[in-house]
């Protein structure tokens, strides 16, 4: 099910590829997380005519239309994506020693933020059009990061 989301998206929604282009689409599954609760984070990789980014999708169990769930797909090109890595790792540091969390708004749909518990573990945290929280550990988001790394450089 959410396995194609992003890619419909991309299809559909980002570049429409028509089915003749298809072969000059390029993706990787990055990244999935599905929590206890049902909530379901995606991050996937992709490549089309020279343009590079992902695609991260959320579905939050409990926000359903009729009985459909409804897919949050948020496009970051490679240099937001960048950006955003670039940012978890800033708040890090200015948030070292500290157990607040400090949120901030990447864009108009997309808030990320850091947390650190008192064990010292840390979580960069996704929320996405203020309705799904995603939560990875610092090693999580950085295998995740490094993932589409390797892809961008294949």
């Amino acid at each position: 099910m959410s396995e194609f989301e992003a890619q419909r998206f991309l299809m559909d929604e980002v570049y429409e590829i028509s089915s003749t282009q298809i072969d000059k689409l390029r993706i990787d599954f990055t990244y999935k997380e599905i929590d206890s609760e049902g909530f379901i984070f995606r991050l996937t990789s992709y490549e089309f005519n020279g343009n590079v980014g992902v695609v991260i999708t959320s579905l939050n169990s409990f926000d359903v239309i009729g009985d459909l769930y409804k897919f949050r797909n948020i496009h970051l090109t490679k240099e937001e994506f960048e950006n955003l890595n670039q940012k978890f790792v800033f708040l890090e540091i200015e948030q070292a020693g500290k157990y607040t969390n400090i949120l901030q708004r990447f864009n108009e749909r997309f808030i990320f933020e850091i947390s650190r518990t008192t064990a010292h573990q840390i979580y960069y945290n996704l929320w996405v059009d203020n309705k799904s929280r995603h939560s990875l550990t610092k090693t999580e988001w950085n295998t995740a990061f490094k993932r589409f790394q390797k892809f961008v450089q294949e």
